[in-house]
């Protein structure tokens, strides 16, 4: 018998502000959105390295100090993260490449290149030694990092996951996607449990896999996080469906599940 999943927590960080389970945070005037966030717009605690991530492990972090506050972790040996990634750690291998040309390599921008680093840094932070996943793939990493979330806590391996989605380049270069493409970073989270012990407060996920349908469009961007993202920030039942290269399915979500 499959586990009931609960979201417990959620964020999502895009170019109009912040979004957690204590509503809507607009950016203050004058500050250029998600290239400028401060450490506290989204964690109240001090974090020496904040200032030295890059761009993607930053968002992912942020991400995930704006959901885990609102869900502090109970049992770290068993919460896990799932990351998609779908352009990886691009701008900062850009950047390392420039100081290998340079004859000047930076160790730093180095460590870095590896798109596991973003999980990492949440990890060490958090404390959380549960099983953890990165999937770098353009079309569908977001979905899979959430199939595969699924999976760890049906299987019994974790009992909290968080669920990360980022998409982070630096402003010079969205050029190199082409198509005249300006620029959309965007960073998710979602906090998965098996458990539900806040008084209903958490909404029911059910996920279900399928083949994807080639007579119909790939959905690009897998902005279905965002449609997820704002049924839980109106606390409305829902479904909604997924098309991707690979991959298919829909996610539902139900209210009021004490």
């Amino acid at each position: 018998m499959k586990k009931p999943i609960y979201v417990r927590s959620f964020s999502a960080i895009l170019d109009e502000g912040i979004y957690s389970p204590a509503g809507f945070a607009p950016w203050p005037q004058g500050q250029n959105g998600i290239f400028e966030i401060t450490r506290e717009q989204v964690l109240a605690k001090p974090y020496p390295a904040f200032g030295k991530l890059c761009l993607s492990d930053k968002l992912a972090f942020c991400a995930a100090s704006v959901a885990l506050s609102h869900c502090p972790v109970t049992e770290p040996l068993f919460t896990g993260i799932c990351l998609g990634l779908p352009l990886g750690s691009l701008s900062t291998d850009l950047r390392y490449m420039e100081s290998v040309l340079s004859a000047f390599p930076s160790p730093a921008l180095f460590s870095a290149t590896l798109p596991s680093s973003a999980i990492a840094d949440i990890a060490i932070f958090f404390g959380l030694k549960g099983e953890n996943r990165v999937f770098v793939n353009e079309s569908d990493s977001g979905y899979t990092a959430m199939e595969n979330a699924v999976r760890l806590l049906q299987t019994g391996k974790c009992n909290t996951v968080a669920v990360l989605y980022v998409l982070a380049l630096e402003e010079k270069d969205f050029a190199l996607l082409g198509d005249g493409n300006t620029g959309k970073n965007r960073a998710y989270a979602l906090i998965l449990s098996t458990s539900c012990d806040d008084g209903g407060k958490a909404m029911a996920l059910e996920f279900k896999s399928a083949q994807p349908n080639k007579d119909q469009p790939c959905d690009s961007g897998e902005l279905y996080f965002h449609s997820i993202m704002q049924l839980l920030h109106t606390r409305s039942a829902g479904s909604v469906p997924f098309n991707g290269n690979c991959v298919a399915g829909h996610f539902s979500m139900k209210k009021d599940v004490s």
